[in-house]
């Protein structure tokens, strides 16, 4: 049988040795009830693409959702693809001149160089 303690000590069992010593007391976790998982349309989705997969199945479904950016990424190649919002719905845009993505949702570029993604946002770049 478990004995549940105050609020910051650890559950005791009454048939087991004798009572550790307690642990500082912390802050109860903040109790928030939502009325839905999802509030209003996604700004970004960004899909990493397996082969085989259902990525591109997805397409008519985040047009529906009113998603205004969405990005896929190929597990293997990092090859990226883009769509954003129009007045007809999710347009896949291209590269830049410079065959980067300037996302519309996130102050931030990607591009492929050799195999690797490159992140570039805020001063900093990143190779993943």
């Amino acid at each position: 049988m478990t004995i549940w303690p105050p609020v910051g000590e650890p559950p005791v069992n009454d048939l087991a040795e004798p009572r550790p010593a307690p642990r500082p007391s912390l802050p109860p976790y903040p109790r928030v009830a939502f009325q839905s998982c999802v509030e209003g349309r996604a700004l970004l989705v960004v899909e990493i693409r397996s082969p085989g997969d259902e990525t591109f199945d997805k397409l008519p479904f985040y047009e529906r959702m009113g998603v205004a950016e969405m990005l896929v990424i190929d597990r293997d190649s990092k090859a990226l693809r883009r769509w954003v919002r129009t007045d007809d719905g999710l347009d896949e845009v291209g590269p830049d001149s410079a065959g980067s993505h300037q996302l519309t949702a996130l102050p931030v570029t990607l591009h492929t160089i050799d195999g690797r993604l490159v992140v570039r946002g805020h001063g900093h770049e990143s190779l993943i």
